[in-house]
């Protein structure tokens, strides 16, 4: 049995839920028919869904809720595919547009670590919450509300090593006596569920080497961006895609070569033709991004200088008048990228002042997970000679101080040119609470009670070091469309999962575009919003633009995924251009 099963049985076994003679025979029925212990439970009717949920939430100690019988948020196709969150092994329950919160159903503590671990590199940079539920009804949730069977989509098709779950146990009670058919996933959902699966391969693969796993990250990027730029068809992209993040894999080239379901991304890794010039694009592309990073590691100067680069490049990739286009391409990618590096947001700041070690723990090490520099200092003397050293955005201080009165503190903190743009936030006991005021009086811009929940502490945090006055005015950068397109710049920033507000001007018109971590969430000219004011920015080929970093949203109009936004404003603004010529 798996480590999940042994947990729930000694569960059972202390609770005296089952007698002995029932947990046996559902051991014996688990090995007999290849299911999990939980499953065996339900199908001899020994427990329901309920009842072993509440005790995979005992064990993960998260709360439970029902997935057989409530239907998922309507909103939760948006944040993720149903087949994606089923190859992960995991169930989408919600999603909050407004809080960019992704709440999955879980089964055992390590899909929580490894979901958390790839959040960020599969693109989809939700904050995560998650529910327990058992194994069982993970999978005939899937089945009643998708009509996806967990044995068709599992990582163990793509990947072995990644345990794949057994086929669901029927429950009668809990179905309809026929299952409907799974309906079979479109070419755009496959490439979606086979590139996430790959990028979690990839994470696995290197989590201990953090700068190839940057590098297979970039390579992707920049794979996928060229592509786009040089209108190379979805599925092409697709499996390009999907062979960058194979290279992770590079050192198990058995292992890639023997997996049907990689057949689209081996043409690409092992290209047959003998000379680069016979290669399909896809391949050429893939050749010329790693070239690029060979660059990068023996001279980093020339990397960043596009006139050396484009030597370098010429002499060791080139092969072709063909060639010199998809180069050149590819530099304006790079172009496109330094000028936008403008936009990223400085890691913030952060001083934690309190004489206890449990306390600066907790406070420290959520905000050093979410990339923030964080300093501590056990007394204000101490702070105060740090402050000097090296501004801060902000100052957390515990209420109690060994050396001087915190609130005197805040008050010299906010007096002194140096350091009157740092924001000071005090921690405080529950039984100081009635002196919140006194501390907002002194000068504090927030209050939070210990002990503090780590997403509220590290909110707050990014919230007061990105305000205007910590960040001295910088909004982000400005340019022309006839330096950088509108699909550029757009492809550019949902690459790098930025939040931005775009606002564009062209002819006497103004359109606003809103991407929260890479997606487009919002568009709006005039009386237009959604696609429809999207689609029309799209063929605007002259004016102005201007950026801003975003931290605030409006209500979601668009839900459709970024390159398929791009692709219809593309053939819309090919097709409004011949009707202007003809």
């Amino acid at each position: 049995m798996t480590a999940t099963s042994e947990a729930l049985a000694e569960r059972l076994t202390a609770t005296q839920t089952l007698a002995a003679d029932q947990l046996a025979a559902a051991r014996r029925h688990a090995e007999k028919e290849n299911c999990s212990l939980d499953q065996a439970l339900v199908a001899l009717r020994f427990m329901d869904y309920t009842e072993l949920g509440w005790c995979v939430s005992d064990l993960l100690r998260l709360p439970y809720r029902r997935l057989v019988s409530q239907r998922p948020s309507e909103q939760v196709r948006g944040a993720i595919s149903p087949r994606a969150a089923a190859a992960f092994g995991v169930f989408p329950v919600d999603y909050d547009l407004r809080h960019g919160l992704l709440t999955l159903a879980v089964d055992d503590e390590n899909a929580m670590r490894r979901l958390e671990r790839i959040r960020r590199l599969l693109l989809q940079p939700y904050d995560l919450a998650f529910t327990a539920a058992s194994r069982a009804e993970i999978e005939k949730a899937f089945e009643c509300h998708f009509g996806i069977l967990m044995s068709n989509v599992t990582h163990k098709q793509v990947l072995p090593g990644l345990r794949a779950p057994a086929e669901p146990a029927v429950c009668a009670a809990a179905a309809p006596a026929a299952p409907p058919a799974a309906a079979p996933p479109s070419p755009a959902e496959t490439g979606a569920t086979l590139e996430a699966v790959a990028a979690l391969a990839a994470a696995l693969h290197l989590q201990d080497d953090a700068e190839r796993l940057r590098c297979v990250r970039q390579r992707a990027r920049h794979s996928r961006l060229l592509a786009a730029r040089l209108n190379i068809p979805a599925a092409q992209a697709d499996e390009l895609a999907l062979a960058a993040w194979l290279t992770a894999l590079e050192d198990r080239p058995e292992l890639l070569r023997s997996l049907p379901a990689l057949q689209p991304a081996q043409r690409i890794l092992f290209p047959a033709a003998p000379f680069p010039d016979q290669q399909e694009p896809a391949a050429r592309i893939l050749s010329l991004v790693r070239a690029y990073e060979d660059v990068q590691r023996r001279e980093p100067a020339a990397a960043r200088d596009v006139t050396l680069a484009r030597r370098r490049l010429r002499a060791e990739w080139a092969a072709g008048e063909a060639d010199e286009k998809v180069l050149e391409c590819f530099l304006q990618i790079l172009i496109d990228e330094e000028f936008l590096a403008e936009l990223e947001q400085k890691a913030a700041r952060v001083l934690v002042v309190t004489a206890d070690p449990e306390t600066a723990r907790a406070l420290s090490d959520p905000l050093a997970q979410e990339g923030c520099a964080v300093a501590q200092a056990r007394t204000v003397s101490a702070a105060l000679a740090a402050l000097v050293k090296n501004p801060v955005d902000v100052i957390i201080a515990d209420r109690r101080l060994p050396d001087e009165d915190a609130l005197q503190f805040c008050r010299r903190v906010k007096r002194s040119v140096r350091t009157a743009r740092a924001a000071v936030v005090f921690v405080a006991g529950f039984q100081e609470q009635a002196r919140a005021a006194e501390c907002l009086r002194a000068g504090a811009d927030d209050v939070l009670m210990l002990p503090v929940d780590p997403a509220l502490l590290t909110l707050k945090v990014q919230r007061l070091a990105a305000a205007p006055e910590r960040r001295g005015g910088r909004e982000g950068v400005s340019g022309s469309l006839s330096d950088m397109t509108f699909s550029d710049m757009i492809q550019i920033l949902s690459a790098g999962a930025k939040s931005m507000e775009i606002n564009v001007f062209h002819e006497g018109e103004e359109g606003r575009v809103f991407l929260k971590e890479g997606e487009i969430v919002h568009a709006a000219v005039g009386d237009l919003q959604g696609e429809e004011a999207f689609y029309r920015m799209m063929r605007w080929k002259t004016g102005e633009f201007t950026t801003r970093q975003c931290l605030e949203f409006p209500e979601r109009t668009l839900f459709a995924p970024v390159m398929s936004l791009l692709m219809e404003g593309a053939r819309q603004a090919d097709e409004s251009a011949d009707g202007a010529t003809s």
